[in-house]
């Protein structure tokens, strides 16, 4: 029983990138000439995340849209999308520049700002200085889908997904077999996440034992400064930015979580189901029934739970109505 229940804590993924973390931490601490040749494995979890978000997003903007009968509620969802994703990005970026300001997570993380490469953000600060309006508007259009896709840049692909997804749904039905590709493509994306999520756990130890090497275990208490702001910053954004906007479309945040949990415990209760009719079937397995001259079967075994015996009565009275 011990030995299952270790096992079954030790399959949830939180476990995992738990695990991975001490181990990380461990590993920079002791042995830190190690730690600091593991940042490639974090490194590389990131760009796994990265590689997924630009086809994820075109294919659900594109199949959301596209499979609208209505062309003019297409548009208008489409705008609305667009207007959504600037305005709240702006307001998590001022909600971040405040967060950052007054609480300053991370300043005592020992970094020295000489050591630091610049060469890692150098693209996002030069196209920072060289932006106005004109230019953010101007930046919208992709000079190349292709470009756009390969650099990540997040706007262009939503704008050639409006346009896509628009000009499918004018096409009509036959675009159909179109859409259910891009719908199973979009499924299958989704499984190459569940895919990636398996080295969370290696991304989390080679990311922390780089860390801890680099700047030394005293860095623990600002990194988890850092973190606490940051899951109480993404709380708040959830609660409150998102549930406002929820309240605007008429929807309630807690309760399409409570709905989730309804679905969750409806899936769980299927699952304990299937499991009682393997149970159940297995003990009808010795069972013989007289089809034309009698009304009687053999009886099984007693059941052993409330549930079986439920389900074997429904199971004779099936068995009646066929006879």
């Amino acid at each position: 029983m011990l030995v299952s229940r270790v096992r079954k804590s030790l399959s949830k993924l939180y476990v995992q990138v738990l695990i991975g973390i001490v181990a990380g931490i461990l590993l920079g601490h002791f042995y830190p000439d190690i730690g600091s040749q593991l940042k490639p494995l974090g490194d590389l979890f990131i760009k796994l995340i990265r590689m997924l978000l630009a086809p994820i997003i075109f294919a659900s903007v594109v199949v959301g849209i596209a499979r609208m009968s209505n062309l003019h509620e297409a548009g208008r969802v489409g705008v609305k999308a667009v207007l959504y994703f600037e305005v709240a990005s702006t307001i998590a970026l001022l909600v971040g520049m405040v967060v950052v300001n007054v609480f300053k997570p991370g300043s005592g993380m020992n970094i020295d700002p000489a050591h630091i490469d610049g060469s890692a953000i150098s693209t996002y600060t030069t196209a920072a200085k060289q932006h106005g309006m004109l230019d953010f508007f101007m930046g919208i259009v992709p000079n190349s889908i292709v470009g756009a896709f390969a650099n990540g840049e997040m706007l262009p692909i939503i704008f050639f997904s409006l346009l896509l997804a628009v000009s499918l749904a004018r096409l009509g039905p036959r675009t159909a077999p179109f859409v259910d590709m891009l719908d199973m493509f979009l499924q299958g994306m989704f499984g190459v996440v569940r895919i990636v999520m398996y080295v969370a756990p290696i991304g989390a130890f080679g990311g922390m034992a780089f860390t801890i090497a680099k700047y030394g275990i005293g860095t623990l208490a600002s990194f988890g400064q850092l973190m606490l702001c940051l899951y109480l910053t993404s709380i708040f954004f959830v609660v409150v930015v998102l549930g406002l906007v929820m309240k605007m479309c008429g929807l309630s945040l807690f309760n399409i979580s409570a709905t989730s949990r309804m679905k969750s415990s409806l899936r769980l209760e299927r699952r304990r189901r299937r499991q009682c009719f393997r149970r159940c079937s297995s003990k009808w397995s010795g069972w013989a029934v007289r089809a034309r001259s009698s009304a009687w079967c053999c009886r099984p075994d007693t059941p052993s739970t409330p549930m079986e015996r439920q389900f074997t009565s429904r199971w004779l009275r099936f068995s009646s109505l066929r006879r």
